[in-house]
């Protein structure tokens, strides 16, 4: 064969040998990529089912009343709770049934006739709010926040025993129209409407729960300074809680939180029933513990710096202090002034008497004038905040009547004990 001829045969050859190879391997990396995809969509798959799994609530029909099932006991308040949430949600209070102590018709018709109201939502975001102890250790009080198309913000209040470890519904009703008789006047619910009110700065509101002529309204006024100046509120857990109780007399202790540093302070109230109509009202409160917080958050733990102080004629009157010196206001001293303009416009009739106060650094006829000055402020304050002078008597006393000592046991001067004595004292003649 022609050499010429035996090299063309030989390239076309190698040719189709390269084409075949190029072939083979085109199609084995094809099935390859075949395989790894269809791995790949698998394995996708089987990730997002594990997802959902991970996310129980998620395409739930939350109407439907299959999906709940309740426990069979409760060792905690905030389970039961929570399920009692749901079949609200569900709108299938009847399954609740077997957990309700007393008054199961009724508090099933109850939360019927709830659920039915148009546009009736349980608040979610707002988790129940524990209230207190109704009897000891035993039955707590809790509330759930709904809303209905005619009131935004409702809360319906439930009782919750506890009974062999296991937690039960003892009763259910409605906040401002309890289905029970005695729910409205029992004493925590007393309690817990007077401390709200005391929150809200409604001084009027909070005297309604009082026993007449047992509170003076100084303590009062100087508790609605303490809350206000304090920024105190009621703590979540265990607010209210039970001390001494009978049938006639019961004693709470109420525990309150800073809502600026968390710092937790307490105060006590005594209520009893009277025998004219029953009913129980708040006839001691027991301030101690709060102002003594109250003092270290506003007078490096002074506790004579107090806002309520007792007057040498008897009673309480309030306190407010100046600096040395002075007989202009600061900034603390017109927030407490503030809760007096309420009470006075809220009633014209009601009259008080500002008494002007100085340490006893400087000559009498000095410190007799600063003290009217003193006083003069206030009334001054009061006035342009809409107080007719009328309603304001006032007198002046220099350093003849001080609060504490000006001078210690070996005759050194108190700066804290003159510090006390700069005041101007308000009595409430309500």
């Amino acid at each position: 064969m022609n050499r010429k001829y035996l090299s063309i045969f030989l390239l076309i050859i190698a040719g189709v040998l390269a084409t075949s190879a190029v072939f083979i391997i085109f199609s084995k990396n094809n099935k390859n990529t075949s395989n790894l995809n269809i791995k790949s969509i698998e394995q996708i798959q089987d990730q997002k089912i594990n997802t959902l799994e991970a996310i129980p609530n998620i395409d739930r029909d939350i109407s439907s009343s299959e999906n709940i099932i309740l426990k069979e006991s409760y060792f905690d308040p905030e389970s039961l709770l929570k399920d009692i949430n749901l079949a609200l949600i569900n709108k299938n209070p009847k399954i609740l049934d077997k957990f309700i102590i007393n008054n199961k018709d009724e508090t099933i018709k109850l939360l019927e006739n709830l659920i039915n109201q148009d546009g009736f939502k349980i608040l979610e975001l707002i988790k129940p709010k524990e209230i207190g102890e109704v009897d000891k250790n035993n039955v707590t009080r809790w509330s759930i926040v709904y809303s209905t198309n005619d009131s935004q913000h409702q809360e319906l209040h439930l009782d919750l025993r506890k009974e062999n470890k296991n937690w039960m519904i003892d009763q259910i009703f409605l906040k401002d129209s309890p289905i029970f008789n005695t729910s409205a006047a029992d004493p925590l619910y007393i309690t817990d409407e007077f401390v709200s009110s005391i929150i809200r700065q409604d001084f009027i509101k909070a005297r309604t729960y009082l026993e007449p002529n047992s509170i003076s309204d100084a303590k009062l006024a100087a508790m609605c300074i303490l809350f206000e100046e304090g920024k105190f509120q009621m703590r979540s857990k265990k607010p209210i809680r039970i001390l001494i109780q009978n049938e006639t007399t019961l004693s709470y202790l109420v525990n309150v939180i800073n809502t600026d540093e968390q710092e937790s302070a307490e105060f006590g109230l005594n209520l009893r029933k009277t025998n004219s109509d029953e009913k129980w009202s708040i006839f001691e409160l027991n301030l101690d513990h709060l102002l003594t917080e109250y003092s270290k958050r506003v007078a490096e733990g002074d506790v004579y710096y107090s806002p309520i102080v007792k007057s040498p004629s008897g009673g309480d009157t309030l306190a407010l202090y100046f600096g040395f010196d002075e007989k202009s206001m600061c900034d603390r001293t017109i927030r407490q002034l503030n809760v007096i303009v309420s009470l006075l416009k809220n009633d014209r009739a009601k009259k008080i008497t500002l008494t002007g106060h100085t340490d006893v650094r400087g000559t009498n006829k000095y410190n007799q004038g600063l003290s009217k000055d003193r006083a003069k402020s206030v009334a001054d304050y009061l006035i342009s905040n809409g107080v007719p002078n009328d309603q304001i008597n006032l007198t002046a006393v220099g350093s003849s009547q001080p609060r504490r000592p000006n001078f210690t046991e070996s005759g050194e001067d108190d700066p804290l004990g003159r510090r006390a004595n700069r005041r101007t004292e308000i009595y409430l003649d309500f």
